[in-house]
């Protein structure tokens, strides 16, 4: 379900409208595995929320970031932090995030100039 969602959102071919709830609310399906990832940050780039995804309110997404760098993220729960084997200037760090805080935790990362590999669908 995402809340808060311009026009432009829904016109994303890859964002299907199953129920309208109101005024920019929606029960939506978006592609799974891997185009997931693409399409929720093109949702969230948009300034659209995720209030729950697949009926679920926490979410695990893995980011890619220089190693040494300490992450502290809020509203997260660091679960994993392992090297890229292939650039050992990099790690991967996997979050528990709560998806009502996906927004803000994107944005976080960004400004840490870490990049979001993959948010799982569950």
């Amino acid at each position: 379900m995402i809340e808060k969602a311009g026009p432009k959102v829904l016109t994303d071919g890859r964002v299907q409208q199953v129920k309208a709830l109101g005024p920019g609310s929606s029960i939506v399906t978006l592609p799974r595995y891997e185009a997931f990832s693409g399409t929720a940050l093109a949702v969230i780039a948009q300034n659209a929320r995720f209030r729950d995804i697949a009926g679920n309110d926490e979410i695990l997404i893995t980011v890619l970031a220089r190693r040494g760098v300490p992450f502290d993220v809020p509203q997260t729960r660091l679960v994993m932090a392992a090297p890229v084997l292939t650039d050992p200037t990099m790690q991967r760090l996997a979050f528990s995030v709560p998806v009502t805080a996906l927004n803000e935790v994107v944005a976080h990362l960004g400004r840490d100039r870490a990049s979001v590999e993959h948010l799982y669908d569950y």
